[in-house]
């Protein structure tokens, strides 16, 4: 059996605590912001975009098989993809009904491409 090199064991240990901020986030403080009517500027309608794009690319290290991923070209790439993936996925939503597109999951989507990008970096960081 192949070893997990200390990116890919970076990439889990990230991708849990982001399952468990988004579940967190969606059984308690969803609800708690609803019923108190906390103005949180939509932040309880779309941390899933945030929570989503940082997954997208966390899974990516994951489950690549080469190591394409390299370098700033590899950190780009693993911050575009997600990005592009869920913004397409908005624009897709406009072809379904309800027919529903929000700009604030573009506005957190692109947070969550920032986030990414940082994430990114501290796991090509090797210690």
């Amino acid at each position: 059996m192949k070893q997990l090199g200390p990116k890919k064991i970076k990439a889990i240990i990230l991708l849990v605590a982001v399952v468990i901020i988004h579940l967190l986030l969606d059984l308690y403080y969803r609800p708690m912001a609803y019923s108190k009517n906390i103005n949180d500027f939509g932040l309880k309608d779309s941390f899933t975009q945030i929570s989503s794009v940082i997954g997208i690319s966390l899974l990516m290290v994951l489950f690549e098989k080469e190591n394409f991923t390299k370098g700033k070209s590899g950190r780009v790439f693993l911050t575009l993809v997600p990005v592009v993936a869920m913004i397409s996925y908005e624009f897709v939503q406009l072809l379904l009904p309800p027919l529903r597109f929000d700009t604030q999951d573009l506005i957190f989507t692109l947070v969550g491409g920032v986030f990414t990008w940082f994430i990114q970096g501290v796991l090509g960081k090797t210690h």
